[in-house]
């Protein structure tokens, strides 16, 4: 049986991802059990699972990604996993902050560093790059790739702080009011492992309430399936005791 060094896993997870082999890079997540060694391994798995995430057109699981990298990475040196995550970074904020991410991609693809090589060679970043133009325009498009392409490691770093790290805190006070008492309650026996017909049993309620609760917390978190909603719910300290 092969033994494989975290390290070696999560690089061939991302081979995958270029590949765009998927089922691959699942499979070998599957394998690829945290261990208790250096940071670098941890950012590594983590910067594996927020590609991954990417590539399964899942941004919420890469964001929780992302901000594992970053809690990991000392904000004030130039850490190589920090230029690793931001391709990602580019495709979490498509949707909603495009003029970011457009700045982010194109820093990604314009920064001198063979760290980096490794994007050119990822179709998933040739498709974001045509869905920003068709999202932003062609004018706006090439003003805000040509900002991104002349910024600074530091101003790429301190906005990457900024979003991923320093808005953990206030999305987890936001969504403590967000979601109701009884919303909070079953996103803690789904994170048990319960099933919908458990939980309506432990909680004496019809399983056509907690499916109408299940939807509620999914829209609240903006997420898309329980395992995103747990995953999410942890980073925000929802699950707490």
């Amino acid at each position: 049986m092969l033994v494989f060094q975290p390290y070696s896993l999560s690089l061939l997870i991302l081979l995958a991802c270029l590949r765009e082999d998927y089922a691959e890079g699942v499979r070998l997540t599957a394998l690829a059990k945290r261990h208790s060694t250096s940071k670098m391994d941890v950012q590594l798995h983590d910067w594996a699972l927020a590609a991954l995430a990417c590539g399964l057109g899942r941004p919420a699981e890469a964001r929780v990604s992302i901000q594992n990298v970053l809690q990991l990475s000392d904000p004030d040196l130039h850490a190589p996993a920090i230029m690793w995550i931001v391709p990602c970074a580019a495709y979490v904020l498509a949707e909603t902050n495009p003029e970011r991410a457009a700045e982010l991609l194109a820093w990604a693809f314009a920064y001198p560093d063979t760290a980096l090589n490794w994007v050119r060679q990822w179709p998933l970043l040739d498709r974001l790059q045509t869905q920003l133009y068709e999202m932003m325009g062609s004018d706006a498009y090439h003003m805000y790739w040509r900002k991104g392409q002349s910024l600074a490691f530091d101003a790429i770093n301190t906005y990457l702080q900024q979003e991923f790290c320093d808005s953990r805190a206030v999305g987890a006070e936001e969504s403590q009011h967000l979601l109701t008492a009884r919303e909070r309650e079953i996103l803690g026996l789904m994170a048990a492992g319960m099933t919908n017909p458990q939980i309506a049993a432990q909680l004496v309620i019809g399983a056509g309430t907690v499916k109408t609760h299940t939807l509620n917390i999914y829209r609240k978190l903006e997420v898309a399936n329980r395992t995103q909603a747990i995953v999410y719910a942890q980073e925000l300290g929802l699950l707490r005791a």
